[in-house]
């Protein structure tokens, strides 16, 4: 396989990267998931038993892979070692295979207060509410930019460590109360919930960015995971329907400390249709049955929440400008076997507007909001593709679909995943595997 490569979103989350990263992890021995918190949801299914992830690397399955948690992360510790707790039950032993970095902020209580207490007063105010997971994310983030967080090293020394957290609470608590008319939280009750878990987070955290780059010179490969998808970046992403952190490669790159000259190699992950979850532009979603058949057969529901996700057409727009962004090397389709029961599928190629302007790249909330989706139709295959392992035993007419999809967006598709064990996909570009 090619030396340092990463592993993206190129939609709006939920792609499939969970299963993609265990799958190309098998021979590598270092893993980092680089942003996000427990919002994101990676689904990893070994002998159809099904694991999900929300902070830990998708490579934790793999006995012989160091996982990492690089500063771009915001862990809320409680989760974090929930989830630990959860693989050592499936008796994976994760003894010195996890690190994360001392820089990482904490999502404590008071985050996910605040995040419930604005969508309630979004809703309240009939503003359009952002649809977010409740997890404390973006109020976690909003403290790191405003330089207020506690972080992992924080945890060392105690009585700094509380005072701190008196003084942050106390700024949460004074808007809880006064303006969204909340209950307040108890400081002391969540400095003695973290103090029972600082021990074990003190013990795995260190300077990632010094130990990334000693694996680097030691010609040790290294995946980089992203999380949710780059359409929900917070730059470029259909803001403010977006995420609070950078989901493309810049953020990849930020977050770990590593040289962008050191890629070699970065993997898209695409559906062979979109979902979106939450609220926010979705020109190509679909209203007819197809949605329900999509939506059942692709078990369509939030990992991290369980709502059911919105299904769309596969929107070639939308992931060409993740290209222009993101410079992808080549890209593994995923889901295809969802659509193998339907008669007639459409691919996105191009916007109209209501002034008949037609677009081909899209960057700003009001275009994506009045935009309309113009479509190319081809014919399914009505047949089964679930489980093949070999690009030639596809169906004539999923291979017209794959190629059709390889010509538009221009870039090539090196892995097909035909189902959501390990073991159910095609290898294109062996490379990626050696």
């Amino acid at each position: 396989m090619k030396k340092n490569i990463i592993v993206l979103g190129a939609q709006w989350g939920d792609e499939g990267k969970g299963k993609v990263i265990d799958f190309l992890s098998k021979n590598i021995n270092y893993v980092v998931r680089c942003q996000g918190g427990n919002n994101a949801g990676h689904t990893v299914v070994i002998k159809e038993e099904k694991t999900v992830l929300h902070l830990l690397p998708s490579s934790i399955l793999n006995k012989n892979t160091i996982n990492i948690i690089s500063s771009g992360v915001v862990i809320s510790p409680i989760d974090l070692v929930k989830e630990i707790n959860m693989i050592e039950k499936k008796g994976i032993s994760i003894k010195n295979r996890i690190l994360i970095s001392e820089l990482c902020p904490l999502v404590l209580k008071y985050h996910v207060s605040m995040d419930v207490a604005r969508e309630k007063n979004r809703k309240k105010k009939e503003i359009d509410s952002i649809g977010t997971t409740h997890r404390g994310i973006g109020p976690a983030y909003e403290d790191k930019i405003a330089r207020r967080a506690l972080r992992i090293h924080h945890l060392i020394n105690k009585d700094k460590f509380k005072k701190k957290l008196k003084n942050i609470v106390e700024y949460y608590n004074f808007q809880l109360i006064n303006y969204y008319k909340e209950q307040p939280v108890n400081h002391e009750k969540i400095f003695n919930e973290l103090i029972n878990k600082s021990k074990l987070l003190n013990n795995i955290s260190i300077d990632i960015p010094s130990y990334l780059n000693s694996i680097n010179k030691k010609n040790k490969s290294i995946i980089f995971e992203g999380a949710q998808g780059a359409l929900l970046d917070i730059d470029y992403g259909t803001y403010p329907y977006v995420t609070s952190s950078n989901t493309t490669v810049g953020g990849i790159i930020s977050s770990t400390g590593i040289s962008p000259f050191s890629i070699k190699y970065i993997l898209g992950i695409i559906k062979a249709y979109s979902t979106r979850v939450g609220n926010g532009p979705f020109p190509t979603e679909i209203f007819d049955e197809t949605k329900n058949i999509i939506l059942e057969k692709g078990k369509e529901f939030g990992s991290t929440t369980g709502r059911k996700r919105r299904i769309g057409w596969f929107d070639a727009v939308a992931v060409k400008r993740v290209i222009q962004i993101n410079s992808f090397s080549g890209f593994c389709l995923t889901k295809i076997d969802v659509l193998d029961n339907i008669k007639e599928i459409k691919i996105c190629t191009s916007y109209i507007l209501p002034n008949g302007k037609i677009l081909d790249n899209i960057s700003n909330i009001d275009d994506w909001n009045k935009a309309k989706p113009i479509y190319k139709s081809m014919p399914g295959w009505l047949s089964k593709t679930k489980g093949v392992k070999n690009f030639k035993n596809l169906p004539i007419l999923a291979k017209n679909y794959i190629k059709k999809l390889q010509s538009i967006i221009k870039i090539p598709i090196e892995i097909i995943s035909t189902g959501s064990d390990r073991n159910d996909i095609i290898v294109l570009n062996k490379k990626l595997v050696e």
